[in-house]
């Protein structure tokens, strides 16, 4: 009889695939990227450092403030 073993392997973020630290003017837009492994899938969590919101633009025009951002795989 065989048994299914599942191993945790805590997140590693592969930093030259990821963004760099960035610093914009207000309204300028940015493009972020976080590539990480591990088990279970990570999931990728974007904040500003001074926890004020995130402004996201959710359509051609259209901005939300969010306190966070996860983006789930």
């Amino acid at each position: 009889m065989y048994l299914p073993i599942s191993f945790t392997v805590p997140p590693d973020i592969i930093t030259d695939e990821s963004s760099p630290d960035l610093t914009l003017m207000e309204a300028e837009n940015a493009t972020l990227s976080c590539h990480a492994t591990g088990n279970p899938e990570p999931k990728i969590t974007w904040r500003r450092e001074n926890n004020q919101p995130l402004m996201l633009r959710t359509g051609s025009r259209d901005l939300v403030k969010r306190e966070y951002y996860i983006i789930d795989h």
